[in-house]
């Protein structure tokens, strides 16, 4: 009986193989662990799991002068918010919205994704850049273009509400992202509507990960993985090969 035990909070490691060596040398026979992997091999799940809070979240369901403070900085003719939601029009193909933080800043964690509910009539992509500082407004646009921390992700034009993840590669903390430049489409004459905004830390994307096996890695290294959580264990009714060794990547 093989026993796996979870960390406290999310990824365990990674479990590729346990191995065993023959008598004869180079003979080695192999049990990916992955493969034998069934949902009712993890005992002891809690039946509640809490999922932390977002480090910042905007809504817009509150009336105009009690909404959040995202405002125009460039490339958009008009931003208002109306039924719910924060509208505008892209008067050139570099729109750009600003909000300055005011929740989650004391956080010490790592600023994992932005999420985001969005319907653009037109456009291909959708980008963000997290800044400690916002440039002066006469700069502010002419500085977009050489940002070399802006994140994209394709978004569907259409009638429809879409929600985005927009993931960020490098590591940044809570306490050193104040503002957020968020360009909702790159298309001009495109009417935009935002339902709401998620700032999202890596705390709470990892409560979000189910226990099993699924793709995770460390930086840009991805490897099929077993994932449990304490007080969780995973186990493996085995028949072990002749002097077996236990590997982990």
């Amino acid at each position: 009986m093989a026993e796996v035990r979870g960390p406290v909070v999310a990824v365990a490691a990674v479990l590729l193989a346990l191995a065993g060596c023959s008598g004869n040398v180079g003979q080695v026979s192999t049990v990916r662990l992955v493969d034998r992997f069934q949902p009712e091999a993890v005992q002891g799940a809690p039946l509640e799991v809490s999922q932390p809070p977002p480090l910042e979240s905007w809504e817009f369901e509150q009336p105009p002068e009690e909404a959040p403070g995202w405002s125009a900085a460039d490339g958009v003719a008009a931003v208002r918010i109306d039924s719910g939601a924060l509208r505008g029009r892209s008067s050139s193909d570099w729109p750009l919205l600003t909000v300055q933080r005011s929740h989650g800043l004391e956080d010490d964690d790592y600023v994992y994704s932005l999420e985001i509910r969005l319907r653009v009539s037109a456009g291909s992509n959708l980008s963000v850049a997290l800044l400690r500082e916002l440039p002066p407004p006469h700069a502010l646009a002419d500085m977009a273009f050489s940002f070399p921390w802006w994140e994209s992700v394709p978004i569907l034009a259409g009638d429809t509400l879409q929600t985005y993840q927009v993931r960020f590669g490098i590591e940044r903390s809570s306490s050193e992202v104040q503002h957020l430049l968020l360009r909702p489409t790159d298309a001009a004459g495109a009417d935009f509507e935002i339902d709401w905004v998620r700032l999202v830390s890596r705390r709470q994307h990892l409560a979000r990960i189910p226990s099993g096996v699924g793709w995770h890695g460390f930086g840009d290294v991805f490897k099929e993985s077993l994932v449990s959580r304490t007080p969780e264990s995973i186990r493996f009714l085995l028949r072990l090969p002749e002097r077996p060794w236990l590997d982990l990547q």
